[in-house]
């Protein structure tokens, strides 16, 4: 049985809190002391590094959750989608089913975000099932059927990765 390391992550939110706190309630000497635009650069330093401290794990989740790549990614767009376009392996998919994410029935902007399970064909790799979740057109849901074969591009550090390969078509 492994042993949980305790998470600190969100407690060092704390740290600059508790120095807020302090620095609020020692106001008067500051000011005294140093004067009033001293304890104002402090608040707002204070202040920044809590907001810091408090959404870097918030941060952390959402990189993992989406990491460079978005809903967009299997239609060409974006960064990633470019360089798999560029540098990725070709190959040919077929559609086995397509439904609902794991969340139920999300949309954006109207259209939904739909899972596909995809049997990916590749001289690269053997035959692999993956699945991608896409925002899908509704113009283009119709044409999205099981059965359906496709050329796709193929990430070369992550096949579950794959991108439709427009320029084929």
């Amino acid at each position: 049985m492994t042993k949980k390391k305790p998470r600190l992550k969100v407690s060092f939110a704390i740290i600059p809190l508790i120095l807020l706190i302090v620095v609020g309630i020692n106001e008067s000497y500051i000011n005294e002391t140093y004067g009033n635009r001293v304890f104002g650069y402090i608040m707002m330093f204070l202040f920044f590094m809590f907001l810091g401290f408090f959404l870097a794990p918030f941060i952390k989740i959402l990189t993992k959750t989406f990491g460079n790549r978005g809903y967009n990614t299997f239609w060409g767009e974006g960064r990633l989608a470019e360089n798999i376009l560029k540098s990725g392996y070709s190959g040919t998919a077929t559609l086995i089913s397509i439904g609902e994410t794991d969340e139920g029935a999300v949309t954006v902007n109207e259209q939904p975000i739909l899972n596909m399970t995809l049997s990916i064909e590749s001289e690269r790799f053997e035959v692999y099932e993956t699945s991608v979740e896409v925002l899908m057109p509704r113009a283009q849901l119709p044409q999205f059927i099981p059965g359906l074969k496709f050329p796709v591009r193929i990430d070369s550090q992550n096949k579950n990765i794959v991108v439709l390969d427009i320029n084929k078509q």
